[in-house]
């Protein structure tokens, strides 16, 4: 039993230290930070949601204090009781409201 772990602490540590971040919203950040480094000009990673607020309704562009310095999850974090909320209601809504997800969890449980 403990060389289980053992094997696993090891290939989980390797796997932080080598594998590369996937996750489409951080590389754009990354990349944005870093052209804005290289050039001095302001690079802004694409924000994916622009509240109508921040709209001019006139002109039909952004207002001059829309803040484009990066993207939305960059600026805003969810709070830490929200995500865990998220985190458990999500499966449960998933085990009530989707069939195959009920029918595979007691295929396996059983």
């Amino acid at each position: 039993m403990w060389i289980m772990v053992i094997l696993f602490g090891a290939i989980f540590a390797a796997a932080c230290l080598v594998l590369k971040e996937t996750r489409g919203s951080y590389i754009l950040s990354q990349r944005a930070m870093r052209l804005t480094k290289e050039t001095g000009r302001l690079h802004a990673a694409p924000v994916r949601r622009l509240h109508c607020s921040l709209i001019s309704p006139s002109r039909n562009v952004l207002t001059s204090s829309t803040r484009v310095d990066g993207l939305q999850g960059d600026t805003e974090r969810a709070e830490l009781r929200t995500m865990i909320t998220q985190s458990i209601s999500r499966p449960l809504v998933y085990l009530t409201t989707e069939p195959i997800v009920g029918a595979i969890s007691v295929w396996v449980g059983a």
